[in-house]
């Protein structure tokens, strides 16, 4: 796409109305915190006052059987020659449910361990290695993306280093670390076949480095740059988009008409207009709000997102509840990819994991409990 100076000056006013909006009411929620807020816990919440080891040893049973089948996959994919890892021939849905959900387990088991040790008998050491194994199988770059890696083990070091990050700018500065020289580094392991991970020995680092920085792993910008033009020549979507997302559960074979990704509409539109090559594009949040609903979409997306972020900061700064603290965090590191795009195969993929992470063990410690009691009334 060609470059032009009209719509790089749009581009960067749009980009400005957003940050603007979401500075604004992001101080103001901070400034508001303390009104109107009470001490009670979420209903939801209340499952995990009684945790109890038949839910741990379902969350741990269905552990190994992930565990087994991404085993599988592994040695599948191992088997054959010059496969490239981003090309998957299952359908969407089938995908989500696998990687994002089935393949979670084992995270899944262990934060629900690590919140309720205290519930437990303290020789948990084993099972903690155990897990801690199954989660390198079934989360690694044969298997998963950066989408997937990232908040896991991002996740899975904030828990073991905590203590250490006591300030933000410590935290600044190994986020910085890692996306600097860690996420560069990832990128060979995750878009390529495990036959060309050897060629990370024949470059310096700092090449593999630089290089980086210099592909279209930050195409935001250009990608809202074309977003603005594909709406200028067709109009906005008017919340189809947003619908597609929200309803990204419902497979294309019962909605032929299902909205595509934001990034791959744009993609396409490259490809038909300015000789693009691929449509597997990101779309920033502010191009996901642009073409839906035009600059009002961009004010309302701003303050949502700023709501969001205030929110979850207060689940992580809180100690009663850590399954929530840690799926607050989850989230958090996950917003990265929100922000990225597009927007609805990263909303997918949160909702996937978080369905696992918090809800599953909800559901297992609820239906545990109500069979316990309802045994004890019948052996009175």
């Amino acid at each position: 796409m060609p470059f032009n100076e009209v719509s790089a000056f749009y581009t960067n006013i749009v980009t400005s109305i957003f940050l603007l909006f979401y500075i604004l009411f992001y101080t103001y929620f901070l400034k508001n915190k303390g009104k109107n807020q009470h001490n009670k816990e979420l209903t939801i919440l209340q499952f995990y006052k009684s945790p109890n080891l038949s839910t741990l040893s379902i969350l741990f049973t269905v552990s190994l059987f992930s565990t087994f089948i991404a085993t599988s996959e592994i040695i599948e994919k191992i088997s054959f020659l010059n496969i490239i890892i981003s090309q998957e021939s299952e359908e969407t849905s089938i995908l989500l449910l696998k990687k994002k959900v089935l393949y979670n387990f084992p995270f899944a088991t262990l934060l629900y361990l690590v919140a309720m040790r205290r519930n437990f008998a303290p020789n948990i050491f084993i099972v903690t290695l155990l897990l801690i194994l199954m989660i390198l199988i079934t989360k690694n770059p044969l298997l998963e993306k950066r989408n997937g890696l990232g908040p896991t083990y991002l996740l899975l070091l904030y828990l073991l280093f905590h203590k250490y990050l006591i300030s933000n700018q410590i935290l600044l500065s190994v986020f910085l670390l890692l996306f600097i020289i860690f996420f560069p580094i990832s990128s060979i392991f995750t878009h390529s076949s495990i036959y060309g991970w050897g060629n990370i020995l024949s470059y310096r680092t700092i090449d593999i480095i630089i290089s980086h920085f210099s592909q279209l792993h930050f195409d935001a910008w250009s990608n809202l740059t074309a977003t603005l033009e594909y709406v200028h020549q067709y109009n906005f979507t008017f919340g189809n988009q947003l619908l597609g997302t929200f309803l990204f559960f419902f497979p294309r074979s019962m909605w032929p008409n299902k909205p595509i990704p934001s990034g791959v509409e744009i993609g396409n539109y490259l490809i038909n207009n300015h000789g693009m090559w691929f449509n597997n594009l990101s779309n920033p949040i502010v191009a996901e709000a642009y073409i839906d609903f035009g600059i009002p979409g961009i004010i309302l997306y701003s303050i949502i997102l700023s709501y969001v972020v205030f929110k979850l900061g207060t689940y992580i700064i809180q100690k009663n509840n850590l399954i929530i603290r840690n799926a607050a965090i989850y989230t958090s590191i996950s917003l990265i990819f929100i922000l990225r795009g597009s927007l609805m195969p990263a909303f997918a993929y949160i909702c996937g994991s978080l369905f696992t992470i918090v809800l599953i063990p909800i559901l297992i410690t609820n239906l545990t409990s109500k069979i316990t009691a309802k045994a004890f009334i019948f052996k009175k």
